[in-house]
């Protein structure tokens, strides 16, 4: 399972996409409600639904936590991968950070700010 940062373009979800989701994916048991996380995303890997990850968008602080809670369908990933996407954010998220278009430098990570260990990201 991943646990290096990811670092490249960030999208996000149209308006109320993410929540149902976030419904099916609840009601299927595939992730539960995570009343300490600031938002949801997708990432690439469907190992990484449940998880959680912290993100920092350039210039701005490290934002997190944020479940995930979808994934790139297989037929996307090689598309995906080519464009250096990383992480689809919610509709919240993409209009808090004032995004219009996609954004390039996001940081994914998978450890919380100082590092689990400490030794920081």
């Amino acid at each position: 399972m991943t646990t290096a940062a990811l670092i490249g373009l960030a999208t996000f979800y149209a308006a109320g996409v993410m929540e149902q989701v976030v419904a099916y994916r609840t009601s299927i048991g595939q992730i539960a409600p995570c009343a300490d996380c600031v938002g949801h995303v997708a990432l690439l890997d469907q190992e990484t639904i449940g998880r959680q990850v912290w993100l920092q968008a350039p210039g701005r602080p490290v934002e997190g936590p944020f479940l995930v809670v979808d994934c790139a369908a297989p037929r996307d990933r090689e598309y995906l991968l080519s464009r250096g996407w990383v992480v689809d954010l919610d509709w919240e998220t993409g209009q808090r950070w004032g995004m219009d278009a996609p954004l390039a430098g996001v940081r994914v990570l998978f450890e919380p700010p100082g590092g689990a260990d400490g030794t920081g990201v």
